[in-house]
């Protein structure tokens, strides 16, 4: 019932986001529904040595279209990742840092990683 993705951007890091959900704790989201329509979520690895611990969700909304974008920013701290969350609805507008794939946790600490799948034979 809901929208559709907008870019093929969004569909990646929304599977991304299910294979991973087990990485992150959700700390907090905000939904403004009058005006453009948007989501914030902030999570927080679970891996304490995380290079970006504090991850903020931004979704939003293209009524027209009935389509959505989201996009995923990485922080430090949680002062950062606040800081950026108040300018945001603020309306000042601020620039969502990248959280880059080599900064992403990869496993759940303490579990071991998951062995590769077998490979078929070689042509």
């Amino acid at each position: 019932m809901g929208t559709s993705p907008a870019n093929e951007a969004t569909r990646a890091l929304e599977k991304r986001l299910r294979s991973d959900s087990d990485h992150f704790a959700y700390g907090i989201s905000y939904t403004e529904d009058s005006g453009p329509i948007q989501t914030t979520v902030m999570l927080r690895a679970l891996d304490e040595k995380a290079a970006l611990p504090f991850r903020v969700l931004l979704e939003e909304v293209d009524t027209t279209a009935w389509t959505h974008t989201l996009r995923e920013g990485g922080f430090p701290t949680f002062e950062a990742a606040t800081q950026w969350w108040e300018a945001h609805w603020d309306r000042d507008k601020p620039q969502l840092p990248t959280a880059s794939p080599a900064t992403r946790a990869t496993a759940v600490p303490g579990l071991p990683a998951r062995p590769a799948p077998p490979r078929g034979p070689s042509r």
